[in-house]
């Protein structure tokens, strides 16, 4: 437990931080409908991503062009009502899924609001047993809604959410991960659930809240198959992830920062850190910060890949992708599996 006073200094500066941030005021249901319809957001046939703004934490929601979606976490519970309000403006009138990828409360913080306001169809995490207040609040809420629950582990895809023109694919965690991080002082970030989108020719890569060590068994286990266009950064792009190694392998053309907006303290603990910027610039990567411009969306469709942000006002920018490679040059050394063992 951290000191008192130090507890309390931290507390002001998240106050301060939040303060200060123009970002952290979440756009209503028609300012949300004004900016899909000035970017055209498709309303179908595509494979649409949406990075929220979280303050602290991450949630994506991925809409599949056959209409299924998927939210992967959903930060922490005072910002989940900009995702519920999103969903109003899509007119969608579920979530097929739900996923956490682990157990840290700026991932699974929202998941109580969004079940109460949004029906969901099946919840999933990395099987890891948390015992916190927060987590046992959530599994309370989820069972007394009857919603159906499983875990998922490296080379499980899922394969019920689509039509077969986009494959999700679990990277990590292996079933040995989630028992390393069971124990008192262990770090539950090591078992974070990291998937890959393939969409046609346009690979995404979710990495969770993945650090350096995660990222080398990424390395070890999936080599130049690591490959993508977009790339979620690990653990909200803090100076304990998204290594040289693992940006050469990824090589990817527009990077995600999420849960920016209140754990940013420049000259101290600056997010994005200094040291991923620069790295980003080396090779040529587009930084996208939530924290700095807002929502971020992007969409793989037949015209190609393009994002665009909530600063843009909807103004798509293209996300260049070699005409060289095929999805079957970026198959997973994982073993598929059909889906998801039921709990």
């Amino acid at each position: 437990m951290p000191h008192p006073l130090r507890a309390s200094a931290l507390f002001l500066a998240l106050h301060i931080a939040a303060a200060g941030s123009g970002c952290l005021t979440s756009p209503s249901v028609d300012e949300l409908r004004e900016f899909l319809a000035r970017a055209e957001t498709p309303e179908n046939d595509a494979l649409v991503l949406t990075f929220f703004p979280t303050g602290i934490g991450d949630a994506i929601l991925v809409e599949l062009p056959n209409g299924t979606t998927l939210l992967v976490d959903a930060g922490v519970g005072w910002k989940a009502d900009q995702i519920i309000d999103y969903v109003a403006a899509r007119q969608l009138e579920k979530i097929d899924v739900a996923l956490v990828t682990h157990p840290h409360f700026d991932h699974y913080g929202g998941i109580e609001r969004i079940i109460e306001k949004v029906p969901v169809k099946r919840f999933i995490d990395n099987g890891v047993d948390a015992h916190s207040p927060g987590v046992a609040s959530m599994n309370a809420a989820i069972e007394a809604l009857s919603i159906p629950r499983s875990s998922l582990s490296r080379g499980d895809a899922l394969t019920d959410l689509s039509d077969g023109t986009v494959t999700i694919d679990t990277l990590f965690p292996e079933p040995a991960d989630r028992e390393n991080v069971q124990g008192a002082f262990a770090d539950e970030n090591d078992a974070t659930i990291v998937l890959r989108l393939v969409h046609g020719p346009h690979r995404i890569l979710l990495t969770g809240d993945a650090e350096y060590e995660e990222e080398a068994r990424l390395i070890d286990l999936e080599g130049e198959a690591l490959r993508a266009h977009v790339l979620k950064l690990g653990h909200h792009a803090s100076v304990g992830a998204s290594t040289e190694a693992f940006l050469a392998e990824v090589q990817p053309k527009l990077a995600v920062a999420q849960g920016t907006e209140i754990v940013h303290i420049p000259l101290v603990y600056p997010r994005p850190c200094t040291l991923l910027r620069g790295r980003l610039r080396k090779i040529g990567t587009v930084l996208a910060d939530t924290g700095r411009i807002g929502l971020v969306q992007v969409v793989s469709d037949s015209d190609g890949l393009r994002w665009t942000s909530w600063k843009l006002e909807g103004e798509w920018r293209s996300i260049e992708v070699e005409t060289t490679t095929s999805p079957d040059e970026v198959t997973s050394s994982a073993s598929r599996r059909s889906d998801a063992k039921r709990s």
